[in-house]
């Protein structure tokens, strides 16, 4: 991890995703988020988004208990413009109780009114 990072630190962002890969696998059955933290924001901040969905998908998988995925992740499928799954996962997470910020909620309502869905927004 900490190899990684000095990278980030750095801005060599094209650099972090290999030690954070090593990184995942020493931890094994005992994931931990910080490795894929640094590799969500290497992909993120290079604009490489369906890398930064695939990272994001993993993590919440991994780490359903932590609601900043659940609300992370429909953000990333807006920024390549896939609305159904934004919605997917956003309406999951409303109902799971993971949204607990009014524009949270309007961004739900939004995406229920274009996706021919207005009656639960």
């Amino acid at each position: 991890i900490k190899i990684a990072n000095a990278y980030f630190s750095l801005k060599q962002l094209d650099k972090v995703i290999e030690p954070a890969d090593k990184a995942i696998a020493a931890f094994g059955d005992k994931p931990n988020q910080n490795p894929y933290i640094l590799k969500l924001q290497s992909y993120y901040e290079r604009k490489m988004y369906k890398e930064t969905i695939q990272v994001s998908e993993t993590v919440l998988q991994l780490f359903p208990e932590n609601k900043q995925w659940w609300t992370q992740l429909p953000m990333f499928y807006l920024l390549v413009e896939d609305y159904d799954k934004a919605t997917q996962t956003l309406d999951l997470a409303y109902k799971l109780g993971h949204l607990d910020k009014e524009n949270q909620i309007k961004t739900l309502a939004s995406l229920y009114s274009q996706s021919e869905a207005p009656y639960k927004a």
